[in-house]
């Protein structure tokens, strides 16, 4: 078997990258690797990935960095490194796990991605360090076991079978509800940004309503200007009145009075035509 020379640091990141690059230039930290799809700047600004799960776009284009990576260089994937640096480059604490934040599952992906695309393209005719390591730890195992009893060897190799059946069984329903919960995250992100949307139109309705209650309080204010007007204009009319009674009054007096006036006149002129016969009578005697 020959030894292929392992991965080096600088091509680990180089594959990284190309998987990060969904990102943006804001970086896979800014949206916690996919745990959330938008963020706020400093300056408030609001700032949101086109992709809808950009943790399996994520996981997708590091898969073909790392295909075209194997297919053009002679090199065994280190796994040890890997993960070392994809946990510096994602600031990943290695015996903690982070709710809100898919960057340590997301070396974990691009580990298997970068393992499998390794062995696919290498061959089975090369062997390198984490094969190595595990063909070690293999015959060391059975090396040990054979020496107490070569039927308890046998025995507990087909419990390894059985374990690793079940660990990838367990794997692949892992993987699932994990999609599960990405897709459960993406909607309950965009429920958020809904929310925020919701509570700027309330806030402009709020405005608006204010101004309303303003015009309102202004016409309240006119209508009892016009009120005290009325009233007024009202007391007025009422005043007009009592002088109209009282005109009307001083009227009929005079109109009275004339009469009595023109009745005197008759008077006089009747008088006054006897005077003259009395004198005319008067003259002739």
């Amino acid at each position: 078997e020959k030894v292929l020379p392992s991965t080096t640091k600088d091509q680990i990141e180089s594959m990284i990258q190309s998987g990060l690059s969904i990102f943006g230039e804001h970086g896979a930290l800014a949206f916690k690797c996919g745990a959330t799809r938008r963020f706020k700047t400093p300056n408030n600004e609001r700032v949101r990935l086109q992709s809808t799960d950009p943790y399996a776009d994520s996981v997708a284009a590091f898969e073909a960095a790392a295909k075209a990576f194997f297919e053009t260089k002679a090199a065994r994937f280190d796994g040890d490194v890997f993960e070392a640096t994809c946990h510096a480059m994602l600031e990943v604490q290695p015996n903690t796990m982070d709710a809100d934040s898919y960057c340590k599952p997301l070396c974990q992906a691009f580990r298997s991605a970068a393992q499998k695309a390794s062995n696919d393209m290498v061959g089975a005719d090369a062997v390198g360090i984490d094969e190595l390591k595990d063909q070690i730890r293999v015959k060391e195992e059975c090396v040990r076991m054979a020496q107490v009893s070569l039927e308890a060897c046998a025995s507990d190799w087909k419990s390894l079978e059985v374990f690793k059946s079940e660990l990838t069984e367990l794997s692949a329903i892992i993987d699932s509800r994990f999609a599960d919960v990405r897709s459960a995250m993406r909607a309950l992100d965009d429920a958020t940004d809904q929310l925020d949307d919701l509570e700027g139109d309330l806030e402009e309705q709020e405005k608006a309503l204010e101004e309303a209650i303003t015009l309102l309080d202004d016409a309240i204010e006119e209508q009892a200007d016009a009120k005290t007007v009325l009233a007024s204009a009202k007391d007025k009319e009422t005043g007009l009145k009592e002088d109209i009674g009282k005109a009307t009054s001083e009227l009929a007096s005079l109109t009275a009075e004339l009469k009595d006036a023109e009745h005197a006149s008759n008077v006089v002129a009747k008088l006054k035509i006897t005077v003259e016969a009395v004198m005319e009578l008067m003259d002739g005697f």
